[in-house]
């Protein structure tokens, strides 16, 4: 306002203008079996080109954050889907392969293993009678009946201080032996006195 002037200032335009030959990097973030997104990041206001597995390209174009996202058709385990990203000056990025990892029924393919569980290895089962007593069911192939932690069969009288089992088979054979001997002399003797009083 007072009238007083600057010295004059010049700038000279390049003949050659700087070109852009850096192409942009592509990020995919991971994709899940089922899934109808797929998303990432790159340079902003880069288009992305999106191949799904039968071939269809979806294209969008990243937000000023680099952020971008399509919608795509379900994938399931095994699909290989490919990205790529192309700035404005026409630079484009290596192409980024996403495969598809996951299972599709949500089952675990290996199976389980452990006890009674379907699929897996059969072992014992252990389990507790209203006595608070441990037993162990033998689901291995070829055995039969209930086994206790210590793989006794169950039923199967152990002495506790020798181990020896049980001889209580013979012992019924002995009572049986001696009932029938009891019943002779009993009728041996009826016959005695019948022939007394004859």
């Amino acid at each position: 306002k007072a009238g007083n002037a600057s010295q004059p200032s010049s700038e000279t335009v390049p003949t050659t203008p700087v070109v852009d030959t850096t192409a942009p990097e592509v990020v995919v973030n991971p994709v899940n079996p089922g899934d109808t997104v797929v998303d990432g990041t790159s340079e902003p206001d880069s288009t992305i080109k999106v191949t799904t597995p039968d071939g269809t390209t979806v294209t969008t174009v990243t937000k000023p954050d680099g952020t971008w996202t399509v919608t795509v058709p379900p994938v399931k385990a095994g699909d290989v889907i490919t990205v790529v990203a192309i700035d404005d000056a026409g630079n484009t990025s290596e192409p980024v392969k996403v495969v598809v990892t996951g299972d599709n029924t949500g089952n675990n393919p290996g199976g389980n293993t452990g006890g009674n569980t379907q699929g897996g290895t059969k072992g014992n089962t252990p389990s507790t009678d209203n006595n608070g007593t441990v037993k162990v069911v033998d689901n291995t192939k070829g055995s039969k009946g209930t086994k206790d932690v210590k793989g006794h069969n169950i039923g199967k009288t152990e002495l506790p201080d020798t181990g020896e089992k049980d001889n209580s088979g013979l012992a019924a054979g002995a009572l049986l032996l001696g009932g029938l001997t009891l019943l002779a002399g009993r009728k041996r003797k009826q016959e005695d006195v019948q022939t007394d009083e004859k």
